[in-house]
């Protein structure tokens, strides 16, 4: 492009912004062929984004020339040739706020996805810049900097005015943004019943709903109690943990857990054809349990599960080239009972106890027999884990429960 054309260019977007903000008198033209000369000019860009880029040089203008019904009709304009556009919709709640006009007609399921996306916007001029946002470089003191920061004054100017509806003025607090503060308050009982803290508790729903299932980890520490055969093998502290998922009524975990201090009586095993009499006793399990829950309301929740596992006990090594290490192992079936209490105002982390019942037959040629029942009581602390959720309910600042 040559230099002329630029600076013809240049030349008319002046021109244009010249006249709009001369013409104090005038509301913004009605007629479309008047709107599309105001708003356009040659094509270094295409059409809508000259709109936009136009829209937002004369917007702060026209306000302080009290010309807010041109700015909400062009506005309106752009939205029947290019579609919905959040910003815009931003400023145009903020205006009729401004006049006196908010009501909950202007609240609905897209507004907290809208104030979202504003926020993004905040956060992007306060660490990005726009870039290329026009299809060009622009430099950090921008044209679509300067209108995020008319609307931020905006929205101070309708967060601060007590006669505006109390919605209105926390939509302006979140666009001066004062999110954070906001969305604490529209979670308080002062909006308990409103359009706004209905569509607000609609979001958080539709963030559950998206992200059902939700990590589960937690550590455990306890007493295995044998009976059977095993009897003789004692009590032994058990200590392990949970890895797993859960959903709104299953749950599924990986379970491990250790056993340790010498057997209570000496038990006979076979040493490469000897029989040796030991109390030397190391137990490990690891398996998988299935739990459907019973009750799961407020902080409790209680569930029944079934798991199956893999029992092995270490007995006694025997010096040699390798050295040997003997271990019986058993599989077996497993059934108990979890119930948990969530303790902190967000429902994710918790205490709990479990209680599992084992049948098991561990593997002891030409031994004792340790086959029997195990009783496993244990104590438990953990909690619930699910990244995006977090990062879904920590952009609303939600301080309810993840599981209601």
């Amino acid at each position: 492009m040559s230099m002329r054309i630029t600076t013809t260019i240049i030349s008319l977007i002046f021109l244009c912004c010249h006249a709009s903000y001369s013409q104090t008198s005038e509301s913004a033209p009605d007629d479309k062929i008047r709107m599309h000369e105001l708003l356009t000019q040659k094509d270094y860009m295409p059409e809508c984004c000259r709109y936009f880029y136009n829209f937002e040089h004369l917007a702060p203008g026209l306000y302080h020339d009290n010309q807010s019904d041109s700015i909400l009709n062009i506005i309106e304009f752009i939205k029947n040739e290019c579609g919905h556009a959040d910003d815009l919709e931003i400023t145009r709640i903020l205006l009729l706020a401004d006049q006196g006009r908010f009501d909950d007609s202007l609240i609905d399921s897209s507004t907290i996805g809208l104030i979202l996306g504003y926020r993004w916007t905040l956060w992007r001029m306060a660490f990005c810049g726009f870039g290329s946002i026009y299809g060009r470089y622009l430099d950090r003191d921008s044209i679509s900097d300067n209108f995020i920061r008319f609307n931020i004054d905006l929205g101070r100017k309708v967060a601060s005015n007590a006669d505006i509806a109390p919605a209105g003025r926390m939509i302006g607090l979140i666009c001066s943004g004062e999110a954070d503060s906001a969305f604490i308050r529209i979670q308080s009982p002062e909006f308990a019943g409103t359009k706004l803290r209905y569509n607000y508790d609609e979001y958080v729903e539709r963030v559950r709903n998206r992200f059902r299932a939700k990590g589960n980890v937690c550590f455990s520490v306890g007493s295995w109690i044998p009976s059977g055969n095993i009897r003789l093998l004692g009590n032994h502290p058990e200590i392990g943990g949970q890895l797993g998922a859960e959903w709104k009524k299953w749950r599924g975990d990986l379970d491990i857990n250790l056993r340790f201090v010498s057997a209570k009586h000496k038990y006979l095993v076979d040493s490469l054809g000897y029989p040796v009499y030991t109390k030397k006793y190391f137990g490990l399990n690891f398996g998988i349990d299935v739990g459907r829950k019973v009750y799961d309301r407020g902080a409790f929740s209680t569930d029944l599960f079934l798991g199956i596992g893999n029992e092995l006990i270490y007995s006694i090594s025997v010096a040699g080239d390798p050295k040997e290490y003997v271990w019986h192992n058993s599989v077996g079936l497993s059934i108990g009972l979890r119930h948990r209490f969530f303790y902190d105002p967000g429902r994710r982390y918790y205490i709990g106890s479990i209680i599992r019942l084992s049948s098991v037959n561990y593997d002891n040629p030409h031994g004792t027999d340790l086959s029997g029942s195990a009783l496993s009581i244990l104590l438990m602390w953990g909690g619930n884990f699910r990244q995006d959720l977090s990062e879904h309910f920590r952009e609303i600042n939600y301080k309810g429960s993840w599981r209601d």
